[in-house]
């Protein structure tokens, strides 16, 4: 089922939430929707729900506009989990997924037993049928997690909303609710979830969605997606990711490294007309300025440039920025430079050489991402 969202634009008031946001998904994949408090991930959420009205933009599923659909009609395209729940009323775990059938049998008509049959089969598919007669007030919060995705899935909604679906339970509780979305996926559920961990994103999701001021900064496959540069832009801290083997099985952890507010150097490499881009998150340089006992800045870009990529350059003229640190409330000076290509191949170890390319001038802007990326490139480029 495709769900595309084109040039997304919402503000409460003043204060503007999302900014063009476009996105789209044919089914069968689990994406997280990764970012920071106060970035936009729920009003996202809120308006491919219907709950908020879309003044700029549209979205549609199977090619409709939602904005014209009534609620009925959406419920059978889109389901929603909420983060936590708090029955009123006590009813059955059976009763309560059976209501994700309003849709299909009406609001004031008592599920038969073709419904309660169908429900019950989907507290099998999740492992939970041995709760069915167990009030949804008597079981835990990981059990009653599983009991609303297996009335979304009675709903027969093809794609599910989950904001923050593990937020509050512990971490077997947490495993289980994740395996569930991973299988969902793969029987063709198109599974939206916001999350605010990296390695629930990495572990759990086909796609990787990064929301950063109201925008989409970066949406792709995990292991693209998540680097330490868009990490630690996203929650201004400094990250480390690295990869453990648990049973043949390879996974990518986040680890805190703390904060950083040092001064750090780049260079942007200039030769002929292309210019050396360098890591996976398309950043400019190599702001890292481990700078060595009596060593310049402009020497610390040129060595790390090296020791990166086997390239030598000149530096040419340069340009400080002043940008925030990774403790927030802090700031910090970014020396890039122009440089020119004197000589060497690009060459480095393992990945680190899928990390730096030469881009053709022109199509620098493309391949970034930040705002202020962009400006600086221009910046440099006009030196």
């Amino acid at each position: 089922m495709r769900l595309e969202v084109k040039d997304l634009s919402f503000s409460y008031g003043d204060n503007k939430v999302l900014d063009n946001v476009s996105f789209s998904s044919s089914g069968g994949e689990a994406i997280a929707v990764l970012g920071p408090n106060g970035v936009g991930k729920s009003t996202f959420f809120k308006c491919i729900l219907g709950f908020l009205p879309i003044r700029k933009g549209k979205i549609e599923i199977e090619g409709k506009d939602i904005s014209i659909m009534k609620g009925k009609e959406l419920s059978k395209y889109i389901a929603y989990i909420p983060q936590s729940s708090n029955p009123v009323f006590n009813h059955t775990v059976l009763d309560s997924v059976a209501m994700g059938m309003n849709n299909q049998i009406g609001l004031f008509s008592a599920p038969g037993e073709k419904e309660r049959e169908k429900a019950a089969a989907a507290l099998d598919r999740l492992g939970i049928l041995k709760l069915k007669d167990r009030g949804c007030l008597n079981i835990s919060g990981g059990e009653r997690q599983l009991m609303l995705i297996a009335r979304a899935m009675v709903q027969d909604a093809r794609i599910i909303v989950m904001d923050e679906p593990t937020s509050s339970l512990d971490y077997g509780n947490s495993y289980r609710v994740m395996e569930t979305i991973m299988s969902l996926s793969k029987d063709g559920y198109t599974i939206l979830f916001s999350t605010h961990d990296p390695d629930a994103a990495m572990r759990y999701s086909d796609r990787v969605i990064a929301f950063y001021k109201g925008e989409i900064i970066r949406d792709g496959k995990p292991s693209t997606v998540l680097n330490t540069d868009v990490l630690s832009t996203l929650y201004s801290i400094n990250v480390a990711i690295r990869n453990v083997r648990v049973r043949e099985k390879e996974y990518s952890v986040c680890i805190p490294t703390g904060h950083d507010t040092t001064d750090s150097a780049g260079c942007v490499v200039f030769k002929d007309d292309s210019v050396l881009l360098v890591s996976f998150s398309k950043r400019i340089g190599f702001p890292k300025g481990h700078v060595e006992n009596g060593e310049s800045m402009e020497e610390t870009a040129l060595r790390e440039t090296y020791e990166e990529t086997g390239v030598k350059a000149r530096i040419l003229q340069s340009k400080p920025y002043v940008v925030p640190s990774a403790r927030p409330g802090d700031q910090r000076s970014v020396y890039f430079y122009k440089a020119e290509y004197v000589e060497g191949a690009l060459e480095a170890d393992g990945e680190e050489v899928e990390k730096a390319f030469w881009v053709k001038r022109e199509c620098v802007l493309d391949l970034l991402s930040f705002e202020e990326d962009k400006a600086m490139y221009k910046e440099l480029s006009l030196l």
